[in-house]
This record gives C-alpha cells, structure tokens and sequence, in this order.
C-alpha cells in the first residue's frame, strides 16, 4: 500500500474489526481513523493516481491511499465498508432502548411470506430462492447470490434468509421492496435493449453472471428516474420504492454537504426506520456525520423523545 501525506510513502496498512491503521513502528501502529463514520470511495479520475481510493474522516479529513492493482483496491474498498457495517449493526444490537429488537434469525413466518410474495430469483427466476440482497431488497438464487457475492459489499450485501443474522429494519427493507418493485427500476428498459433478456434458470453461470454485471453494474437496462418525488421527499414520507429510484439513479453519491436535514435526517425525523436503513444499506452512512442547522447528527435526532421507531437502526 502507498499513502500520501506530504509526499507519497510505501506503508503497511492495518484494518482491524474497527478501526484503520498505518504502520511505521510494529509496536505503536498509528491511528488513521475509527470506521464507524467513515467513508471510503474510490479517487476521483481526475487525480490521475491509478487505483487510488479515499478515506474519508468523521472530522471531514481525507486520506489518501493507492494499491497495487484493481483487485486490491476493490477489496480494501469493501473490507473498510463491511467493517463499518458490521460496526454500525452491532452497536445498534447492543441498544438497550425499548424500541430495539437484537437481531437474529428471520422469523420462519416472515421467511413464508417472503418468499410467497418473491417466488423465483430476481434475476433468473429460479425458484425457491434462498438467498437476498439487503440493500437491494431482492431474493436471490444460490448461483446468483454468488455472483453478487463477487461484485462487492459495495454493489450487493448478500445474506441467507435461514443461516445469517438480519436486523429488524433489514427484514422490514425486504418486505417492504422486493423482486418486482426491484426489477421495476434496474430492468426498466431490459424489453428496448436489443438481444438483452433475463436469464433463465437453466443458464450458464457466465450468461448470468454477464447480464447481473450489466444490469446492477453498467446500469445497462435502468430508464429514466420515474418519479416526481425528490430525494429528500421520498426520505421524509417513507416511500421506499421512490427512495430506491434516487439511490438507483446514484442522487445519494451526488447529494450536497450542507448544514441542513439530509435525507436521513428526514427519514429519522418522520419515523421512517425502513428508508433510513435502506439509506443506511446504500452509501448513506456519507450523512452519518453531518449536521442538520439545529447542530444534530441522524443518530442524535433518533434519540429524541419525540422520535419513535428508528432508533434500533442506529448506535446506542
């Protein structure tokens, strides 16, 4: 790994369960930042530094990092995301709110009605799927969650429905959306785009691995955004069909610093624990650490005593 200060050093680079290290004395790693509020993304193309990524701070300080190779670089991107999940998940278990559920397996009557309501794969239509993606909200087959397993945490979270750990607000994200509301967006215009169809069950691994890359990565068959809602309005009345269009269209990536309510500071605010965790769930921990003109932070808003339902989302 090489990182930049002043100039740029060769340095060995630590991720631990929480927090990102660089190392000049084996014995006294240094401190980067804690991955609780942090972001990481990929450098701008206009720095011109092949396989650069950043990280960005809680105190809004960015550090600069470059790998080895593509390969690298994707895989420190997603190993500093998943921590932060994994950090942002477990805190929340560990609230002692009256409102907070710990999380755990997916009742077998909810795994029932999932599954009734999204019968086949939402990509080959495959049936009995097992498998989902928690920040897409689609079920999957075995051979599709594996598929999406290999695009990254930044892509697709994928999970069983009967081995993992869900949280409340992620089986709620699921009910809530699902195959068809999903397909909607991402396939849009998959029936304008030439010799593109879906996959069938019985396909290879390689067409269906081509079409899920085309379809979740290059965005081949999304349409245009469809919906009269903005960002922020879908967020502050809980419509989680239009707040997946911005997300799909990237208006999260592309949403402005400013000192007022973001979109999660909307969805906490209203009660929406479904459109904050699928905020949460897709780039929208970037508002984690942000400032609404009242000073709050989402996290902070969620413990107001005139808030109700979202606070299991977030820390204690």
């Amino acid at each position: 790994m090489v990182w930049r200060c002043k100039q740029w050093k060769r340095r060995w680079v630590i991720l631990d369960e929480e927090a990102l290290y660089y190392v000049h004395d084996i014995d006294k790693p240094t401190l980067i930042t804690n991955c609780m509020l942090a972001t990481v993304r990929e450098a701008d193309t206009a720095s011109e530094i092949q396989f650069g990524f950043e990280v960005l701070s809680p105190n809004r300080r960015t550090y600069l990092l470059q790998a080895e190779n593509e390969i690298e670089m994707q895989e420190w991107i997603g190993a500093i995301r998943d921590c932060t999940e994994k950090l942002i998940t477990g805190l929340s278990q560990e609230s002692k709110s009256s409102e907070d559920s710990a999380s755990g397996a997916i009742p077998s009557e909810d795994i029932v009605n999932i599954q009734k309501a999204n019968p086949v794969c939402a990509d080959c239509a495959s049936s009995n799927p097992e498998w989902a993606s928690i920040n897409l909200g689609v079920l999957l087959c075995i051979e599709c969650s594996g598929i999406h397993r290999s695009l990254g945490v930044h892509v697709s979270k994928v999970r069983s429905l009967t081995l993992d750990s869900w949280t409340p607000a992620s089986i709620a994200l699921l009910k809530d959306l699902g195959n068809d509301a999903a397909n909607k967006v991402w396939e849009a215009e998959l029936g304008k785009c030439g010799d593109w169809s879906r996959p069938k069950a019985k396909s290879s691994r390689s067409e269906k691995e081509r079409f899920i890359k085309a379809k979740y990565i290059d965005k081949k068959f999304v349409g245009g955004i469809g919906t009269d809602l903005s960002l922020d309005e879908a967020a502050a009345t809980g419509n989680t069909k239009e707040l997946m269009r911005h997300i799909v269209h990237g208006n999260v990536d592309k949403y402005e610093d400013a000192e007022k309510d973001t979109p999660l500071h909307l969805a906490v605010t209203n009660g929406h624990a479904t459109c904050s965790e699928m905020l949460l769930q897709n780039n929208g921990k970037k508002f984690l650490p942000q400032k609404n003109n009242l000073g709050m932070t989402p996290a902070e808003l969620a413990r107001q005593p005139d808030v109700f339902g979202v606070l299991s989302t977030f820390a204690a």
